[in-house]
């Protein structure tokens, strides 16, 4: 086997693009700030300091903002990093709603939209609703579609390696990464990144939700289906075939062992709100999964013994989980992970507790199902500053 040599020459050329690449980080984290202020923390002669900030400036990577204060001479230049010199799209594809946010190079949202989901779901609608919410972004922000640098989808399902269709996304019919690209590149020459949303779900709490500072995270999404992403020593954990999470294929019993492969697993056919609306002639007074949240405050007959049902499994699953990741934390959303956490948390942080030897902690998003878009937020933001061009 050969390995290839990646050592690089330290040239010119490379040492100044480093040095750019400092200079502008630090501007971002921690601007506005003089040169001096950038000699001082960099270490870097003052000619290398002046000579990078002049192309930075020329470039349009960072501004001056105004001059700071000095006890004598001239006053300093401060210089920020230029958030306006582009701007990011996420967007989240969701079940039921379907989010559009557009930030600027920091982060910070600009604008924001967002629909009710179209029916039928199918590629075609998907794919057009997701063409009109960023343009009304885009629109909505008064910027010109050319200064979009970067758009980032969060896809409900996977697409594995070396195939094109979305797979594992129940209500969803013919979704295709290449058709998503290839719309959306008719409007924006930019790159166009795509995941499953749920990935982008654990991103968002890492970033601006309950996670941030843990390094060991399991995001838990139930609602129409049921997935978990994971954070895993700080990297998201994707799996051989990307298909890391889809614990819908789960067995809890061994009642659910099954002579064939289904796309629906045996936990998913269980309790995902898709299955539960398929309940809705099995018992009287069921009208849909908004009867099984109202039981919930007083819970009766049938759905009484429907929610211990779900409640119990959802824990058996946490205690599953937690003993083959050991995460310091779940993140429970999704519109039924939601409302069965604000009632059973405390049960399942019992069943963890009688169960495994280091019980993770058990939160609510907090995030009111922003989680994903944030993400895709992130990830675009990432590709951008990873993506400098010096």
């Amino acid at each position: 086997m050969l390995i290839k040599d990646v050592t690089e020459v330290a040239t010119p050329e490379r040492i100044g693009q480093h040095n750019k690449r400092l200079i502008l980080d630090v501007i971002r984290k921690y601007g506005p700030l003089s040169r001096a202020d950038l000699k001082r923390e960099l270490g870097m002669s003052f000619p290398s300091v002046s000579a990078n900030v002049k192309t930075l400036l020329d470039e349009g990577y960072v501004e001056i903002i105004g001059t700071g204060d000095s006890d004598v001479g001239r006053k300093p230049e401060m210089l920020a990093f230029n958030a306006r010199r582009g701007y990011i799209v996420g967007a989240d594809l969701g079940r039921s709603e379907m989010r559009v946010l557009l930030a600027d190079l920091k982060g910070d949202q600009v604008a924001y939209v967002n629909e009710a989901a179209e029916e039928p779901r199918t590629g075609e609608v998907i794919i057009r609703q997701l063409q009109s919410l960023v343009r009304q972004a885009v629109n909505k922000a008064g910027i010109d579609r050319s200064k979009v640098k970067c758009i980032s989808v969060g896809v409900p399902g996977i697409i594995t390696p070396g195939s094109d269709e979305v797979i594992l996304a129940p209500f969803v019919e013919s979704l295709h990464a290449s058709d998503i690209i290839k719309a959306l590149q008719k409007d924006y020459d930019a790159p166009i990144l795509l995941d499953n949303g749920s990935n982008y779900g654990v991103i968002g709490e890492k970033w601006k939700g309950s996670a941030q500072g843990f390094q060991n995270i399991v995001y838990l999404s139930y609602s129409y289906g049921i997935g978990i992403a994971s954070v895993i020593n700080g990297q998201l954990y994707r799996g051989s075939k990307g298909a890391a999470g889809e614990i819908g294929f789960m067995l809890l019993d061994r009642a659910q062992l099954r002579g064939s492969y289904e796309e629906i697993g045996p936990l998913e056919s269980l309790i995902s709100e898709g299955n539960l609306r398929a309940l809705e002639d099995r018992s009287k007074g069921w009208n849909g999964v908004d009867s099984l949240l109202d039981a919930l405050q007083a819970p009766d007959g049938v759905l009484k013994r429907m929610i211990e049902e779900i409640r119990d499994y959802v824990g058996m699953l946490m205690v599953n989980i937690s003993s083959i990741l050991d995460p310091e934390l779940i993140v429970l959303s999704g519109r039924l992970g939601s409302e069965l956490g604000k009632h059973f948390s405390d049960h399942w942080r019992l069943m963890l507790k009688n169960h495994v030897p280091f019980p993770p902690q058990i939160v609510v998003s907090e995030l009111k199902s922003m989680e994903s878009v944030l993400g895709a937020t992130a990830v675009a933001l990432r590709c951008i500053n990873e993506d400098a061009e010096f």
